[in-house]
């Protein structure tokens, strides 16, 4: 936080910072440039609905959250038959750093049938019931 001289908040400099950071650069997309980054944009698309998504766009700037990216990952599972981990993708957001990883994740021997049938009814969740669900199991545990 700016601060003056005297110790006190710098509300002037702190306000064009403000102002600044609200301007966002538009910039154009970038296209897929392999089957794998084209894959991950398509379910990208789905997920966030939205179209207009580049493969360097961060998902957490565009809209995502932590229960879109559980579906997200869902869906790679599924699509790719790879174990990424929820952390890797939170820690590296974009379609092409997830491509890159996907060469390198470990491919899931076998899945528990409730595991499956579990992240089935994740996906065919609105967020509204997905958040009710969090909070419910959340309730629980305490």
């Amino acid at each position: 936080i700016p601060l003056t001289r005297n110790g006190k908040v710098d509300a002037h400099v702190l306000r064009a910072f403000a102002d600044s950071s609200q301007r966002p650069e538009v910039q154009q997309p970038i296209d897929p440039r392999n089957e794998t980054e084209e894959k991950l944009l398509t379910i990208w698309q789905e997920v966030l609905k939205q179209q207009q998504i580049g493969v360097t766009d961060n998902f957490f700037n565009i809209g995502g959250h932590s229960l879109l990216a559980m579906q997200i990952m869902s869906r790679v599972r599924n699509a790719f038959r790879v174990q990424v981990p929820l952390h890797v993708f939170i820690a590296r957001p974009t379609i092409a750093e997830l491509a890159t990883n996907i060469a390198d994740a470990p491919r899931p021997a076998s899945q528990e049938p409730d595991t499956a049938r579990l992240l089935e009814q994740l996906e065919g969740l609105s967020d509204e019931e997905a958040e009710q669900l969090l909070a419910q199991l959340e309730a629980e545990d305490q």
